[in-house]
């Protein structure tokens, strides 16, 4: 049962795909966004490809234009999960992460507001040309003062 003082939005990446699987991009409700295992799934043919860098980098650019769906981005994360295939793929998932979440960040303190992050080697991902997947959890900054 949702709060009476609460405000809850979807966030979508490809509209037709979610109804398929039953699934929203995310999810976002005062004070969190929850952005689900993001891949490089190409939201108009539903087809995947590239290598782990590609996948990684359309991977990052879906999240940050699901947070943008309700004003924020990659500053407002505070957690994110990381799922490779090949665990060799750790270091360059890992830096791209970095890259994707120092946007909109202070250099100079950066380190110090950085996300937890954690990173899993899986088996396989829903499509087996998956080679990635991301989801992040995020603080939805300023709602609470937008809505007073």
């Amino acid at each position: 049962m949702q709060r009476a003082d609460s405000f809850r939005r979807r966030l979508r990446s490809a509209p037709a795909y979610e109804r398929r699987y039953g699934y929203s991009r995310g999810i976002a409700e005062d004070p969190f966004i929850f952005i689900s295992g993001t891949t490089a799934l190409d939201p108009v043919t539903f087809s995947v490809a590239g290598d782990t860098t590609r996948q990684a980098q359309r991977a990052w650019d879906s999240i940050t234009a699901a947070l943008g769906q309700v004003e924020s981005g990659p500053a407002e994360i505070v957690r994110v999960s990381c799922m490779v295939i090949d665990p060799a793929d750790a270091p360059t998932v890992l830096a791209l992460s970095r890259e994707a979440l120092m946007r909109g960040r202070d250099p100079e303190s950066a380190p110090a507001e950085l996300p937890a992050v954690t990173l899993f080697g899986v088996t396989q991902l829903f499509n087996p040309r998956m080679r990635v997947a991301i989801e992040v959890t995020a603080l939805w900054r300023g709602y609470t003062l937008r809505r007073q």
